[in-house]
């Protein structure tokens, strides 16, 4: 739901903002009692927001391996290990024939592509991703999905956090789901429980039908 307060959830978790009330535990630590620029560094992030930020002429390569100085632009010199570790990042991503091209060249879902290697640059415990299907045509969503539940089975000392609207976006290794309302938590578990039709047309006060086919949920009216 838009307005719901996924993006101020995000940044909370991301230890970015404080809450106005309430206790925040993240990654096994109380926040109060850590410093949150050390749990910045175990947390990845990637959203379309960032996308302006990027230095047009930085390559998919340079891109990826600024994630391991927290910077937009690569300002330090990397190290031979830096380079290799990228190296597998870019082969992980399947983008090894672009790892040269320029952001700006980059199509939509590269770019997406190329902000997921700068999070994973960083050795994340946990990746945030808000709405990376935003703006891609059918085919590179379905990729885009293809390699989250890639990430999910391959990277498991990787807590993964999909913010989504389309429930279509929703890749099948997720297992739990929480369903924000009005600035709150409407309902919260197993994925099978969350995304029934009662539910979704709860949420959106609209009478909508979900489907769940070949373990992907879709909604209709």
């Amino acid at each position: 739901e838009n307005g719901a307060g996924k993006t101020t959830l995000l940044k909370i978790v991301s230890g970015y903002i404080w809450p106005s009330k309430g206790v925040v535990k993240v990654l096994g630590h109380l926040f109060g009692e850590i410093n949150l620029r050390t749990l910045r560094r175990r947390i990845g992030f990637v959203s379309p927001d960032l996308l302006p930020y990027i230095p047009i002429n930085d390559s998919f390569l340079q891109v990826v391996l600024s994630g391991k100085f927290a910077s937009f632009g690569l300002y330090d010199k990397p190290l031979k290990e830096d380079l290799k570790y990228a190296e597998r990042i870019i082969d992980f991503l399947d983008c090894s024939k672009i790892k040269y091209e320029a952001f700006s060249n980059l199509s939509r879902g590269e770019q997406q592509r190329s902000l997921i290697g700068r999070a994973l640059m960083a050795h994340p415990s946990l990746l945030l991703l808000d709405e990376p299907c935003q703006g891609l045509d059918l085919p590179s969503r379905e990729r885009m999905l293809s390699l989250i539940d890639k990430l999910s089975r391959e990277r498991r000392d990787i807590t993964i956090i999909l913010v989504v609207h389309n429930l279509e976006e929703i890749p099948t290794s997720f297992t739990h789901a929480l369903l924000l309302k009005n600035g709150g938590v409407m309902k919260t578990g197993r994925i099978e429980d969350m995304l029934t039709s009662e539910n979704i047309s709860e949420l959106y006060n609209y009478p909508l039908k979900v489907k769940r086919n070949d373990r992907r949920f879709f909604a209709y009216s």
